[in-house]
């Protein structure tokens, strides 16, 4: 019994476990969209959770470029999120999102969708803002899987925000 629990604690010494699987987190966003511009302080919360799940910021649209999303990355503060560049749309084709701000969050190996929809209901329609509390629907989420308190089901929601043109 010691041995093991010696091993245990060498590898997590050595790193071993830091390459575990994680869930992943996707968000479509675009660096000239205003919704995505007004959800930057919920993306800067959620990067809480990136010891937990991976982030991973997608930007679809043809204009963005290495250096415009670098930049806009970094004037942002979203240094936890990974960034892809994916004119060619293949994350676009493969989970299917509307418009940018849209998050979709998987299950470690990415077999599941557990979460695609908005990130916050701060808007009702495209540039009306809701006038009340905003409900922090992705965040919330995500909390309550990570604490266990969240049942497996998959949610779905509208997100709200810029047209993604889909490339064929």
């Amino acid at each position: 019994m010691k041995w093991n629990a010696m091993i245990l604690l060498s590898m997590w010494s050595l790193g071993a476990f830091a390459q575990m699987p994680k869930p992943n987190l996707l968000i479509f966003l675009s660096e000239d969209c205003p919704v995505s511009q007004h959800m930057v302080r919920e993306l800067q919360a959620l990067q809480e959770f990136s010891e937990e799940i991976t982030l991973k910021a997608v930007f679809p649209m043809r204009y963005s470029t290495t250096e415009s999303v670098e930049k806009w990355m970094q004037e942002n503060q979203l240094e936890q999120f990974e960034w892809i560049l994916d004119s060619t749309h293949i994350y676009v084709h493969r989970y299917k999102p509307r418009v940018v701000p849209e998050a979709v969050f998987l299950t470690v190996n990415s077999e599941m969708i557990l979460y695609k929809g908005r990130i916050t209901d701060a808007f009702h329609k495209v540039g009306r803002r809701k006038h009340g509390k905003v409900s922090r629907d992705l965040y919330t989420y995500i909390s309550d899987y990570l604490e266990g308190s969240q049942e497996v089901i998959p949610v779905t929601n509208q997100a709200i925000g810029c047209l993604i043109v889909v490339r064929e």
